[in-house]
């Protein structure tokens, strides 16, 4: 027989989502007490210590406490389904779904994806945690604060799921009268002599570097900027050309001035883009209405790279260790 409740498992859920058990206790309308007793038979009917209370990070999650967290998830979704009436495979997704996801990749794909869901999946609520480093990703994923995660795969550990989308490639970035911009395509050999515009982002710039060393060449860096918007209008004004590992949808910059953008004829390394969630993990039916819009829309977001002329495109590889 179960020894535990729904509701223990709706507050277990609600301490996890809030980080500590007075927020959660104020969320459910309880006595902050009454909830640590809750935790504590939820404990001890699983046989397992599911929360580290430490009193200046707030609530941590065992290895354990993840595990039950995603099924726990899972049944309190599926219970108010039953409640409702509606049969498994005829639920619309209903809630709040938290995503995480890079800065630099949310504007292509996150607006298609939640255009669509308010179209198809009306109820469900998703809030957007946009991190500028895989670092604060994955701790997010790691102490449940959100349920999925949108990223690039920048070699990623073992203990997460990465399911493909798509993949880019790394196109020059030139300013528009450059001797070079009116080509079809350049090699990065012929500008690794010129100034260089560094994406300078925790991951972005490890890759970028990469690109020159499996061309053979070195760069000479004359600006470093975490901010695409600037690094486009520095090259469009000719302070240097950069790399981006994905064409821009308009060659333009943020203060009106155009540049080019083309793709490389050296075969360097494609990127993909994963979408990441804990191993093991069953999604629930919200992150599964989330992940199947991304797997939809993810090819328009992302189109198929080009073949540069003369060149080949090589597969998909993690751009390098972190």
């Amino acid at each position: 027989m179960v020894a535990f409740t729904l509701r223990q498992l709706e507050y277990f859920v609600a301490a996890v989502e809030e980080g500590s058990v007075t927020a959660a206790a104020l969320r459910m309308n309880l006595s902050q007490s009454a909830m640590s007793t809750a935790l504590a038979n939820l404990e001890r009917s699983v046989g397992a210590q599911l929360l580290v209370r430490n009193p200046s990070r707030g609530l941590a999650l065992t290895d354990p406490g993840r595990t039950l967290l995603a099924r726990a998830r899972q049944l309190l979704e599926d219970a108010d389904a039953l409640a409702a009436g509606a049969l498994a495979h005829d639920r619309v997704a209903a809630g709040t779904l938290t995503v995480s996801c890079y800065s630099t990749l949310a504007p292509h794909l996150i607006p298609r994806v939640l255009a669509s869901l308010e179209a198809t999946h009306p109820d469900l609520t998703v809030t957007l945690s946009e991190t500028p480093t895989f670092e604060q990703l994955e701790r997010s994923l790691f102490d449940a604060s959100c349920e999925l995660a949108l990223a690039y795969d920048h070699g990623l550990p073992e203990h997460l799921t990465a399911e493909p989308l798509a993949e880019v490639v790394p196109h020059a970035i030139l300013p528009a009268g450059h001797r070079l911009a009116g080509g079809r395509s350049v090699r990065l050999a012929d500008l690794a002599g010129e100034p260089f515009v560094l994406f300078d982002a925790p991951q972005a710039s490890t890759y970028m570097l990469s690109l020159f060393r499996a061309a053979g060449a070195t760069p000479r860096i004359r600006h470093r900027t975490r901010s695409v918007l600037l690094l486009e209008s520095l090259v469009a004004r000719g302070l240097g050309y950069s790399i981006l590992n994905q064409r821009p949808a308009r060659l333009v910059s943020a203060d009106g001035v155009p540049f080019a953008a083309l793709p490389f004829e050296e075969p360097l390394p494609a990127l993909r883009i994963v979408l990441l969630y804990p191993r093991g993990t069953r999604l629930t039916r919200k992150a599964e209405a989330f992940a199947e819009r991304c797997r939809a829309l993810a090819p328009q977001a992302f189109p198929a790279p080009a073949r540069a002329a003369g060149g080949r495109r090589d597969a998909a590889a993690p751009a390098a260790p972190r």
